[in-house]
């Protein structure tokens, strides 16, 4: 299906997403020295949440790279010691369909944040939430189940790891059954950028995103809007958006504008995934294919 194989690229272009960082301090994990992340390595370091290793083959494009994934970056004592350590979630990719994920654990040495230990997650996943809690680090995701098409993973787990000396060492991993429409409701979604390249948008600018069921509704930055999402059961990954309707309040000329484009973008909502704990919805506007994020702000209270 056609679905698949942009699903599959919408990815790889978000990719390019989760190496954007904006550290500059030595202390930040957009900056640090990791292990274990690319074979024939000992160690990578990261400069402003990016590293590109040589190509395979002088003068050619594919070359090893690895990012930190934005969005994510979790705190809590895992030795006992009073103390906190941060985990936090790399990718790894060479130029090809495939990348990998990889789970690092950093520790405050001095005024330094040190890598002491990181474990592979797989390929092509998507993180759905995570902390740490009772000494673990625990990671909701969304992985590929056994019919699962490559471009399109659709099973839940919850992963966890226990942090022993130097090693990350995984518990017993519980399948929480099949993704759903239902999974994106219980959050407000709000609008962070229109394009996966573009600027962030004006936090006085409020536009958000709500899920109930197989409705949305939600503000547009001036006016109300509500709708119908539908999600294939036998491809996740894939929604559209039907019914939408919003009112009729005239705002300011720039407000008015943003939710002209957000409304545009929402109707030709082709799919969907997440980069972090932020919501990526990929549409159709026009002849262009762009991609938006959103990140949660509160779980609702009902």
């Amino acid at each position: 299906m056609k679905i698949k194989m942009f699903l599959g690229m919408t990815v790889g272009v978000i990719f390019l997403l989760m190496g954007l960082g904006a550290a500059t301090a030595a202390t930040d994990p957009g900056n640090a020295t990791y292990f274990g992340i690319v074979e024939g390595k000992k160690s990578i370091t990261l400069k402003d949440g990016q590293w590109k290793g040589k190509p395979f083959v002088s003068g050619g494009a594919s070359r090893p790279t690895v990012g930190l994934m934005e969005g994510f970056r979790v705190t809590g004592d895992l030795t006992g010691d009073g103390k906190p350590e941060e985990a936090v979630i790399l990718w790894q990719n060479s130029g090809g369909s495939g990348t990998f994920y990889f789970l690092a654990v950093l520790t405050r040495k001095g005024n330094q944040l040190v890598n002491i230990a990181t474990a592979p997650l797989g390929d092509r996943i998507q993180i759905l939430g995570g902390g740490i809690r009772d000494g673990q680090i625990e990671l909701k995701v969304l992985r590929h189940g056994p019919k699962d098409p490559r471009c399109c993973p659709s099973q839940k787990a919850l992963r966890i790891w226990t942090l022993r000396g130097n090693k990350l060492v995984a518990g017993k991993t519980k399948i929480l059954g099949k993704f759903s429409v239902r999974d994106l409701g219980g959050v407000v979604w709000v609008l962070k950028s229109m394009r996966y390249k573009g600027k962030p948008v004006p936090s006085e600018h409020r536009v958000t995103l709500v899920f109930d069921g197989g409705k949305i509704h939600g503000s547009a930055g001036c006016n109300r809007y509500q709708g119908k999402a539908l999600i294939p059961e036998d491809i996740v990954g894939e929604i559209k958006i039907k019914g939408l309707i919003s009112t009729k309040k005239a705002c300011p000329k720039e407000i008015m504008a943003l939710e002209a484009r957000y409304l545009e973008a929402l109707k030709g909502s082709m799919g969907f995934s997440f980069v972090g704990n932020r919501l990526a919805l990929t549409y159709k506007a026009g002849e262009k294919v762009d991609t938006m994020f959103f990140a949660p702000e509160k779980v609702d209270a009902k």
